[in-house]
């Protein structure tokens, strides 16, 4: 086998077994004044005590439980336990510990793997996201901690404030209920393995090995154009003035002059102009005279009407009108009101559409402003750092697949997407996106015969789907080859006709014909999904009550020993417009449909190749690589090319990328005892300090 598979899933380094579980955990000032909460790469933020405890590969001790306070010689020791045994880290979030941990010198080279217990329940109890450690040592029967420090920084006492002692107390209950959860989840594991069911045991040590590489990708960062940052800061800052003061003259045209309106974005005022609400507003008026002579007035609340002809049902469910908010009014969220705008119901330049192209303008300069750019802008300034440094979250999603925040480095606009750049002259940025990776796991899932061929072909599906669908693909529009491609993606996810209509604002003949194509071309997958879903009644682990109903809560096991949790939901189910509705408790059929496939593709292979791709550069010396972000089901790292000149690193890259993707075949196989039934494929470009966005490089796959 090799190494870096064994190393993967057998939970090693360089081919041999680990040897010694290090249960870690440190104590430190926790300083954040920015938006973000990413303490640990705040200049001011510093270590105050590390506590530790040694295992051997049976569980027994090695090193005794010790706190210690005198960081630098701690930091010594350590690393020179680490260069005795290949060592595996035990954390309770173990990220953030080993971010101060790395910054103070500890040398990560002979570590191979980092099981985070809080990961570790997120993956074998469904449903249990982000547990705190007491709540984890509840939830396993061990005995949890006896929290007098928590109480104290509740009440606004900063850590380094607090008694040493007290503090030491702290962090040893901390490693001790850490390494006890830590044993049970492994036996745990361990008892399935014997039992047969080896998947949920390697699961564990692809994540160790996932969380080792998220920590490089985190302290690694991402470097921004502060330059540029500020000018872009500067003219959104100008622009949404600019769309304020259009704002005003709009409603100066709308409205009478005695109306005014304190909130024109707010979704109460977009109810208003559109669908003919009332606007209640006040005015004085004369009722009388004082004995003085003088008038006396009076505070009188009248209201106006913007007529209107547009009806709500023509732009949301039926379900959406009957929870309409009495107060507010319905959602206005950028797909409803471009589908106002798109249904030509308003008249072309009428003061109306014009003013929701205003609302759609301001809503996304704003939001670009306070998400992402104020913030960037805040953190840059009071951390006085050029770089930025995401959290990749694994243990919050309902199928495994990874997220963000501080911030969301998986949703940054394209404004934002042009600041990050190379740190320096001789360094590009590598990306590296799965085609259709998605796509590729219902195919290894249902095992369609169909669509495993079209995948192996290269078959465009949307357009194989939509000719089908009796479209003719030679004279198709790119916004038409867009609607294709929507509904067969949500189709697979799980969507229903009107539910992507009423998204989309596609019709919903359209959307069933693709649909109704769709599911004959590929058969077996339809299929497999409604077997699937039918299954959840026979994996039923529980119930809840939901609105007054017992709702079942079904779990079910995928091919790599992840978990999911399904919860039946009220379904009022109408058998005809004329009846009453006849609520009954269901499992979502969306759900069925998009945990698996999104799990084992996002969730599970993703992690997977992430983990072989940091296996491989943290030690070839010719790969001076750095993994620097993660979108769902694409990867980005830095690569320097100062000895090596850019074009023989590129090739470098992609040489390491393609055999990336060759292991994961290998390891996923190993792993599951099912092999990837249709290629892999990924699409590689690249960004030097030349260039201003990413360029097209080259592509790989499986073979």
């Amino acid at each position: 086998m090799n190494n870096y598979v064994f190393d993967v899933l057998h939970n090693g380094r360089n081919g041999k077994e680990c040897e010694l579980y290090l249960v870690i955990d440190v104590e430190t000032t926790m300083s954040s004044d920015t938006k973000f909460s990413a303490e640990p790469f705040d200049p001011k933020n510093t270590i105050l005590q590390i506590g530790f405890h040694g295992i051997g590969r049976l569980y027994t001790e090695v090193y005794h439980l010790q706190t210690r306070t005198d960081i630098a010689k701690t930091i010594e020791y350590l690393n020179h336990i680490l260069t005795k045994r290949v060592t595996s880290l035990v954390t309770f979030n173990g990220k953030f510990d080993l971010h101060y941990l790395v910054a103070a010198g500890l040398d990560l080279d002979n570590v191979c793997s980092c099981f985070d217990v809080q990961n570790m329940v997120y993956t074998m109890y469904p449903g249990k996201t982000m547990f705190s450690l007491n709540r984890t040592c509840e939830l396993l029967g061990v005995a949890g901690k006896e929290d007098t420090v928590t109480e104290l920084i509740k009440s606004g006492v900063l850590m380094q404030d607090i008694d040493e002692d007290l503090v030491a107390k702290y962090l040893e209950q901390d490693v001790t209920a850490t390494e006890q959860c830590f044993l049970a989840l492994r036996n745990e594991a361990h008892k399935e393995a014997r039992s047969g069911s080896v998947e949920i045991q390697l699961l564990q040590n692809v994540m160790a090995k996932y969380v080792l590489a998220l920590q490089a990708m985190e302290f690694n960062g991402l470097k921004i154009d502060v330059e540029q940052l500020v000018a872009l800061s500067d003219a959104l800052y100008i622009k949404r003035d600019r769309l304020e003061a259009l704002s005003e003259d709009a409603l100066f045209h709308l409205l009478p002059s005695e109306v005014e309106i304190t909130k024109p974005f707010a979704v109460r005022f977009l109810n208003q102009l559109l669908f003919a609400k009332p606007i209640e507003y006040k005015v004085k008026e004369i009722v009388g005279k004082y004995k003085n002579g003088k008038d006396k007035y009076k505070l009188v609340t009248k209201s106006h009407t913007i007529p209107s002809t547009l009806n709500k049902p023509d732009f949301y469910t039926r379900e959406q009108v009957l929870k309409e908010n009495p107060h507010i009014g319905m959602p206005m969220g950028e797909a409803v009101l471009k589908k106002i705008l798109e249904s030509k119901r308003l008249k072309v330049g009428s003061l109306r559409q014009n003013y929701l192209e205003i609302v759609l303008d301001y809503r996304k300069t704003n939001k670009l402003l306070s998400t992402y750019v104020a913030p960037i802008a805040e953190y840059i300034e009071k951390t006085e750092m050029d770089y930025i440094h995401p959290t990749y979250n694994i243990s919050i999603t309902a199928t495994g697949r990874s997220s963000s925040t501080n911030p969301n480095a998986q949703n940054f606009p394209k404004e934002i997407d042009k600041l990050i750049v190379p740190t320096h002259g001789k360094e590009f940025i590598f990306g590296a996106d799965f085609k259709q990776l998605e796509v590729c796991g219902a195919a290894i899932l249902s095992n369609d015969p169909q669509l495993i061929a079209d995948i192996r072909a290269g078959v465009d599906i949307h357009d194989e789907v939509g000719i089908q669908a009796g479209l003719d693909i030679t004279t198709m529009t790119k916004d038409e080859r867009r609607d294709i491609k929507y509904v067969v993606f949500g189709t697979i996810y799980g969507g229903g006709a009107n539910t992507l209509s009423k998204q989309s604002g596609i019709p919903v003949t359209k959307v069933i014909d693709i649909q109704a194509a769709l599911k004959k071309r590929y058969a077996y997958l339809f299929a497999y999904y409604k077997k699937y879903r039918a299954s959840l009644g026979d994996n039923v682990v529980g119930s809840i009550f939901k609105d007054s109903y017992e709702a079942e809560i079904a779990e079910m096991d995928s091919i790599t020993g992840r978990r999911y949790r399904y919860e039946q939901y009220l379904n009022k189910f109408y058998p005809s417009p004329m009846r009453k509705p006849r609520p009954r408790m269901d499992f979502s059929w969306p759900q069925s449909c998009n945990y698996p496939v999104q799990g084992l593709s996002t969730g599970d292979i993703v992690p997977l190749y992430i983990s072989l791709l940091h296996a491989q550069t943290r030690d070839d010396e010719d790969a001076p690589c750095l993994l620097s972000r993660t979108i769902h089901d694409s990867i980005e790292s830095r690569w320097n090319y100062s000895d090596t000149g850019l074009d023989t690193t590129l090739s470098i890259a992609k040489e390491i990328h393609d055999t990336t993707i060759s292991l994961t075949g290998i390891a996923f196989k190993e792993w599951t005892g099912t092999p990837i039934s249709v290629p892999l494929r990924m699409s590689y470009e690249y960004k030097t300090v030349a260039l201003t966005s990413m360029t097209t490089y080259d592509e790989g796959e499986t073979t």
